[in-house]
This record gives C-alpha cells, sequence and structure tokens, in this order.
C-alpha cells in the first residue's frame, strides 16, 4: 500500500478538502505544491518542524538521512520517505504491510496537533 499523509496548520477559516473555484481540484492539492516546492503559503502557519523531526527519529532511529529529507525502510514493515518546510512534514509511504507503520507515524505526529492531508 502508498499513501502519503502531510502534516501541517492551516489559519483560521482554511479548509484545504474545499475544491478551489469551480475546479475539481482541492485547496490541498495547490497547498501541497506550494509547500513541496518551499514556497511560503500565506495560509498556512509555520509548525516546530525540528522538535516533529527529532520526534520521528527518535520513534524510527533506523533513517537514513538524504539530500533533502531522510528515509526508512524496514523490508518486513515497508517505509517511508520524509520531507518538509517550515509549514509542513510530508510522510510519502511505500510498500506498507499493514497499518502498523501509519500508526507509528500517527502516534508521533498526534503530540502537534496539526492537521493532515492525505494523498
Amino acid at each position: 500500500m502508498s499513501y502519503r499523509a502531510i502534516f501541517w496548520r492551516p489559519k483560521s477559516g482554511i479548509d484545504p478538502w474545499l475544491k478551489v473555484g469551480s475546479s475539481t481540484e482541492r485547496l490541498g492539492e495547490a497547498l501541497f505544491r506550494d509547500v513541496r516546492a518551499k514556497k511560503h503559503s500565506a495560509v498556512l502557519e509555520n509548525i516546530p518542524v525540528e522538535t516533529i523531526i527529532a520526534a520521528v527519529h527518535q520513534a524510527f532511529p533506523e533513517t537514513s538521512t538524504q539530500k533533502d529529507g531522510f528515509s526508512w525502510d524496514d523490508n518486513a514493515l515497508g517505509g517511508f520517505i520524509v520531507t518538509w518546510s517550515p509549514q509542513h512534514v510530508s510522510f510519502c509511504c511505500f510498500d506498507l504491510v499493514g497499518d502498523d507503520v501509519l500508526e507509528r507515524i500517527f502516534a508521533v505526529m498526534e503530540p502537534f496537533n496539526l492537521p493532515h492531508y492525505d494523498r
């Protein structure tokens, strides 16, 4: 199973699940493109990225650092790649077997009280 979860904090009144104008695209897709391109979004707040990344490393100590993020891989459970900006943290999960890894990710992220957008 593949899954992407983006954690961020929209400003009050912003709903990433709403469609943009007459388009079929959700606001979250446009926001994701912006934060992935390291563009600052006026409708998202900054989040404590350093603290979040430290918590992820603590929960998944076998991570491998890459140029723009880090990854974690387990032959039996699957893996994920983490990227971030000052306004988001994204987990791109791949080859997941069961829900164990996702449950661990969401448990790590829960104390930060950040809504997630999935794709």
